[in-house]
């Protein structure tokens, strides 16, 4: 590694120059590490998570007693989420304008789950329904237009 101390030149604009690289190259190396630790504890939770559901719905749930279906069907939604908000953090800039949206679907889903089963009653009204299913068309309108803004803006010289 290159030591400012030790620089051939006796200029001391050269000095300052290599210890400012030097700095901002370690800041940035610190800022990945860190990125790519955040993004590996959140697929371990994941994981985890997933199996711990599968574990426990496969292998203790009663399903014709008491809550286990709808926490199942909120485990689910949960698992879903999760693994969209792992993918929002390893795209890019360019892709995290389309995941973002579909992230923002499925918490609004994930919500309105945990609502049902707290006020006890049934996640799949129709009216419930009809409102997500709006959402989401809404939120496919919305990706779909940007796109064509998109391809519009590079076919114009």
């Amino acid at each position: 590694m290159l030591n400012p101390n030790r620089l051939q030149s006796r200029n001391p604009l050269n000095r300052q120059w290599l210890r400012r690289l030097m700095t901002t190259l370690r800041e940035e190396r610190i800022r990945q590490a860190a990125h790519v630790r955040r993004l590996n504890l959140d697929v371990y939770i994941l994981i985890l998570f997933y199996t711990g559901g599968l574990i426990t719905f496969f292998g203790f749930a009663q399903w014709g007693k008491g809550l286990w279906t709808q926490l199942y069907y909120l485990w689910e939604i949960s698992k879903d989420m999760l693994a969209f908000a792992c993918i929002y953090q390893i795209v890019n800039q360019k892709l995290k304008k389309v995941v973002k949206p579909v992230l923002m679907l499925s918490l609004l889903r994930w919500a309105w789950e945990a609502c049902a089963l707290v006020l006890k009653q049934d996640a799949n009204t129709i009216r419930i329904v009809d409102l997500l299913f709006c959402a989401a068309a809404a939120v496919v309108i919305y990706l779909s237009y940007q796109k064509w803004q998109e391809y519009r803006s590079q076919q114009l010289p």
